[in-house]
C-alpha cells in the first residue's frame, strides 16, 4: 500500500488518485485553476515504488508522477537552492561543514530560503558531519586486500557528509575482505533526490560527472554503502537518449554496481563466516528497516538479514516493515508526514524490544537518526557495516 495513502486515507493521495490527476491535467485552465492542491498532490508521492509492485494492471504510477514533475507540470519544480545542493559536486559537502559549525545559522539560513516550518531542522542539521568521509581521502588513495578485483567505493552523498563512521565501516570491510579499493575524492552525489523531483537536467549531469570518474578509474566493480544510490546508479542509463556516448557507459555501471549487503552475499559468500557481531553489540538485540529502494529498486530484501541472522542469532529480531517517511525531497515537501511516518517506524521497532535499528540506506539512517533523537527514544540506528566485524585470525 502506498506509504502517503496508508497515511492520509485520503483518496487523492492514493495512487490511482494521482493517476486520475495525471491523466486530466490538461484538461486545466491554469489561468483559472488553482494550482496548489494540484502540485501537492504531485509532491505528494515518495518514490519509494510500492505501488507499481503493488499494481496487477502493471502500471508504473510512481513513474508517471516522476514523468509529470519532469515535464513542470501544476509547479512541482523544487526550488533552486535545493537543487543546487545537489547539483553542485561540492555543494552539499560545504553546506553540512557550514551548517555542522553554525547550525543556528543554517536553520535560519534555510528557513530564509522558503523552507517549510514543519521541516526539523534542527534534528537534521545536528547530523551534519564538521569533516566529511571524502576530504579526509585522497583521489588517488588505495587500499589492497586480499582480492584481486578493482573496486570503485561510490560513498553517496548523504553518508559522506553526515555519516563518515559509517563509511569508513564500509571501507573497513572492502579492504580486508574484497580486494584494491579506490576513493575517488571528487565523486558527487547519485542524482536520486533530483531524478525524482523530475529534475533530470541536473540529474543527467551529475551521473555524468560520476560516469566520467568511473571511466577514468577503470573498477572492475562499483559498491556503495547505500541502497538507493545503487538504485538510482542502476538508472542512470534512463537519463541517456540511444546514441548517447553515455548510454552504454551508464549502461555498464549498473550492470557493475553492488549495494554492500549483496556485495557481501554475492562475492563474499566463500568468506562470510569471517564476519561476525561488533564487540559493542554484545548482548543486544537488533532489527532491520529495510529501505524501499533497496526492496521494490533493487530487488534484495534478503541479502542483510542473511547476514544479521548468521552474526546474532537469536539477538537479531524481525520487525513489520514499512517506509521511514525520507523518500528523496519528501521529506522536505511534506514535513510533517514525513515525521508521522517515521514516528510509524519507531513503534514497530520498539515493538521488536531491540535496540539497534540497522539498514543499509543513507536517506532512511538519516531520517530514522533524526526522529529518535525528536522522540527522546534509546534507540541506537546504526548502517549494517558498523554492527559487523571481521573476524581476526
Amino acid at each position: 500500500m502506498c506509504p502517503v495513502y496508508r497515511l492520509t486515507r485520503h483518496e487523492r493521495f492514493a495512487p490511482r488518485g494521482k493517476y486520475a490527476l495525471i491523466q486530466h491535467l490538461d484538461s486545466f485552465d491554469k489561468k483559472d485553476t488553482d494550482l496548489f492542491p494540484i502540485a501537492e498532490t504531485l509532491k505528494a508521492c515518495l518514490q519509494c515504488g510500492a505501488c507499481a509492485s503493488a499494481c496487477k494492471a502493471g502500471v508504473a504510477v510512481d513513474g508517471a508522477i516522476r514523468e509529470a514533475r519532469a515535464a513542470g507540470q501544476a509547479g512541482t519544480d523544487p526550488p533552486w537552492w535545493l537543487k543546487g545542493l545537489f547539483d553542485s559536486p561540492r555543494g552539499l559537502e560545504q553546506a553540512a561543514s557550514l551548517a555542522a559549525r553554525y547550525p543556528n545559522a543554517a536553520g535560519l539560513g534555510l528557513r530564509l530560503l522558503g523552507a517549510k516550518a514543519g521541516l526539523d531542522l534542527k534534528e537534521m542539521v545536528h547530523l551534519a558531519a564538521a569533516e566529511s568521509f571524502l576530504s579526509k581521502k585522497d583521489r588517488t588513495a588505495t587500499f589492497t586486500g586480499p582480492g584481486t578485483p578493482r573496486i570503485l567505493f561510490f560513498v553517496g552523498c548523504v553518508q559522506n557528509v553526515c555519516f563518515p563512521e559509517a563509511a569508513e565501516a564500509v571501507l573497513e570491510i572492502l579492504r580486508q575482505g574484497a580486494g584494491e579499493v579506490v576513493i575517488p575524492s571528487d565523486q558527487g552525489c547519485c542524482g536520486m533526490a533530483l531524478y525524482s523531483a523530475g529534475s533530470d537536467k541536473e540529474a543527467k549531469r551529475r551521473a555524468v560527472h560520476n560516469l566520467e570518474i568511473i571511466e577514468r578509474e577503470r573498477p572492475d566493480l562499483i559498491v556503495t554503502g547505500c541502497a538507493t544510490c545503487a538504485s538510482m546508479i542502476k538508472k542512470w542509463e534512463r537519463l541517456f537518449e540511444h546514441g548517447d556516448p553515455f548510454k552504454r557507459s551508464s549502461l555498464e555501471a549498473g550492470r557493475r554496481v553492488y549495494e554492500l549487503s549483496n556485495f557481501m552475499e554475492t562475492l563474499l559468500l566463500d568468506k562470510i563466516h569471517k564476519i561476525e557481531r561488533a564487540y559493542w553489540t554484545s548482548r543486544r538485540k537488533v532489527t532491520f528497516h529495510l529501505p524501499c529502494h533497496q526492496k521494490y529498486g533493487l530487488r534484495q530484501e534478503q541479502d542483510c538479514v542473511r547476514i544479521l541472522a548468521r552474526c546474532f542469532g537469536t539477538d537479531f529480531v524481525k520487525m513489520e516493515q514499512g517506509c521511514c517517511g525520507q523518500g528523496g525531497l519528501f521529506g522536505v515537501a511534506h514535513p510533517e508526514e514525513s515525521a508521522k511516518m517515521a514516528v510509524g517506524r519507531i513503534d514497530s521497532a520498539l515493538e521488536t524490544g531491540a535496540s539497534i535499528v540497522v539498514t543499509t540506506c543513507s536517506g532512511c539512517l538519516l531520517q530514522w537518526k533524526a526522529a529518535v533523537h525528536r522522540q527522546g527514544i534509546d534507540i541506537e540506528s546504526r548502517h549494517l557495516a558498523e554492527v559487523v566485524k571481521w573476524q581476526k585470525g
